[in-house]
């Protein structure tokens, strides 16, 4: 089943519920195609309520919502997706709970992390940090762009029908060389949030991939 992914992903950002709102409704109203839910101050029955205003706002403004780290959570509001970490619960175990409609994307910040992600069929892989982030505290050093490199190159031959989105403190300046070396789109949230202009940082972002081609539709050659 092929399944459109985004080449911008703009990441919520907030520690209260309010705020949360508030960074959607700018990413919907800036005309992003997926926003993604990260609110790890958020628990319980309040994320669950979140998910739902979130995904409210989002079909408002024809956006797809994936939410982080939560198959369960994503699967009882009806989301688009889910984004895993390395140590969230696998691949096959969200397919299980969300079905092989729903896209499943990982995270992966080394070589191995990335074919463990490919081989258990997610539909894209963020891959990163690429430098420091000012949104998220950080478990591993950034990438950097020799990092980066380094495992697309490994695994280009291999898994070069998997799209990555690179993340970690990217701006628009970024994109040209990121994608020079075979990243296909980027996840954002400080260069967006902490912009003072989050919708023109927004415009800057889509105009680019607009230049370079809007979307991707899964198991097409990169």
């Amino acid at each position: 089943m092929k399944k459109y992914i985004a080449r911008l992903h703009v990441i919520s950002s907030g520690t209260t519920f309010d705020q949360q709102i508030e960074s959607i409704k700018i990413a919907c109203r800036a005309k992003v195609e997926l926003v993604q839910l990260r609110a790890k101050n958020i628990k319980g029955a309040e994320l669950k309520k979140l998910a739902c205003e979130a995904l409210k706002l989002c079909e408002q403004y024809g956006t797809n919502l994936i939410i982080n780290d939560d198959p369960v959570l994503a699967a009882e509001v009806g989301a688009y997706g889910v984004h895993l970490g390395i140590n969230d619960p696998g691949p096959d175990y969200a397919r299980g709970i969300l079905g092989e409609q729903a896209v499943v994307g990982g995270t992966a910040h080394s070589v191995d992390e990335f074919v463990y992600m490919a081989q258990a069929g997610v539909d894209y892989i963020g891959l990163g940090p690429y430098r420091e982030s000012r949104t998220k505290s950080l478990n591993v050093p950034p990438l950097g762009l020799e990092g980066l490199k380094r495992i697309l190159s490994s695994v280009r031959s291999r898994y070069s029908d998997i799209p990555v989105i690179a993340i970690g403190g990217i701006t628009p300046h970024d994109l040209p060389l990121l994608l020079s070396y075979g990243v296909y789109g980027v996840a954002v949230c400080g260069a967006v949030y902490s912009s003072g202009s989050p919708i023109s940082t927004v415009a800057e972002f889509l105009k680019f991939f607009k230049e370079t081609g809007d979307g991707y539709t899964a198991n097409r050659q990169l």
